[in-house]
């Protein structure tokens, strides 16, 4: 056999090893506008569609929307009631469509003459829905984390308010979507990039680890993936496989797809047969 002219180490990570569910839940309930789901990119329109016929859930993302406009338009806000405007909520720079959707499912935002007044009112109300998502999310991840991005610190202050609003417009670029989530600064505004790295930095804010990466991404894709892209791009290639408590059957250069399970006798003969040569295989029971 001729030895090769260079060995090349490339490392393929195909996008559809990456998951999309977590992420796209907690864009849903956290406010991310609809326009930005879809079928091809991260955020999955089917999640949003999922979701959006749940009540619980309708309620706390328009809950959340509101919040964010708040937010983004505080001084304007503010302006508009010193020139004599009565009630937050029907000011225009607060979407009027999520203050219907509240009230068709049974929340009526009461007047409100200040943005202290609105937001508190906003923070408590999510305190008390957001345990009705619960169930949204698998047992595996906590939470506790989850939760704790909704819970803005004394948001039933003027203080913690007044803190929250100054925090946002200092970091509101770096927020993803520029929604607003209680999270210790945020450097990366591809949060909701995948579930890998939604999950990871979540648990990272919270001083803790996530590493059952197969809840996150789809390893078996992931390495079938990698070991098809690698025989792609290769021009030869030399197969050995070492099972356990077998010896390992003669080496062959070929080109061909992988069987998806090696080690098993099944997988083995379908390995010879695309190979198109015999294989030696020993087993033991």
């Amino acid at each position: 056999m001729e030895e090769p002219n260079e060995i090349r180490e490339t490392v393929f990570v195909p996008a559809k090893a990456q998951k999309y569910v977590i992420v796209s839940k907690a864009a849903y309930l956290l406010g991310v506008y609809e326009e930005y789901f879809s079928d091809e990119g991260t955020l999955k329109k089917e999640i949003y569609k999922q979701l959006d016929i749940n009540k619980s859930c309708r309620i706390v993302r328009n809950l959340a929307v509101i919040r964010t406009s708040l937010e983004r338009a505080y001084k304007r806000i503010n302006d508009a009631l010193s020139m004599g405007r009565q009630d937050v909520f029907l000011i225009e720079d607060v979407p009027q469509w999520a203050v219907m959707k509240l009230a068709q499912d049974g929340i009526k935002l009461p007047r409100a003459g200040n943005i202290t007044e609105a937001m508190i009112y906003i923070n408590t109300t999510l305190s008390d829905r957001l345990n009705n998502c619960r169930n949204v999310f698998p047992d595996w991840i906590k939470w506790e984390y989850i939760r704790d991005l909704f819970l803005m610190p004394n948001g039933t202050t003027f203080e913690g308010i007044r803190d929250a609003a100054m925090t946002y417009y200092e970091r509101m670029r770096t927020y993803p979507f520029q929604i607003y989530l209680n999270a210790p600064e945020i450097s990366d505004c591809y949060l909701f990039r995948s579930d890998k790295q939604f999950v990871t930095k979540l648990y990272e804010w919270n001083a803790d680890c996530f590493t059952n990466l197969s809840k996150v991404q789809d390893l078996d894709d992931l390495y079938k993936g990698n070991i098809y892209n690698f025989i792609d791009a290769a021009g030869k290639i030399v197969m050995i496989v070492d099972c356990e408590n077998s010896d390992p059957f003669n080496e062959k250069s070929a080109r061909i797809p992988l069987p998806q399970i090696l080690g098993i006798r099944e997988g083995m003969k379908r390995l010879s047969h695309q190979m198109k040569c015999p294989l030696r295989i020993s087993y033991t029971i």
